[in-house]
């Protein structure tokens, strides 16, 4: 039998960056390390107060444990949209006079 991955959560990584281990995290939340490690290894989604649990352990936004589901643009591609945006616009109060 197989394991779902959801890859929506971003514990390991933060756990990582803030130099907490897993077996740490496990503690300082009160989950289990067998759950916990689950949880860092996206095979389980848990319960939002082991969210809220975790987040505040470490010491971020709940916000941040999610990976973000929306493709992140670049300043030019920015820009781009502006200015395609800003001719559109231009055009349009032209056609208007």
């Amino acid at each position: 039998m197989s394991k779902e991955k959801y890859d929506l959560l971003r514990v390991k990584e933060l756990a990582s960056l803030k130099e907490i281990s897993i077996s740490e995290l496990a503690k300082q939340t009160g989950i289990s390390y067998t759950y916990m490690s689950e949880i860092s290894r996206n095979v389980k989604f848990p319960r939002p107060e082991y969210l809220v649990k975790i987040a505040n352990v470490l010491n971020v936004d709940i916000r941040e444990l999610f990976v973000s589901t929306k493709e992140d643009k670049t300043n030019t591609e920015l820009l781009e949209e502006i200015e395609s945006i800003t001719g559109k616009l231009k055009s349009r109060l032209s056609d208007e006079t």
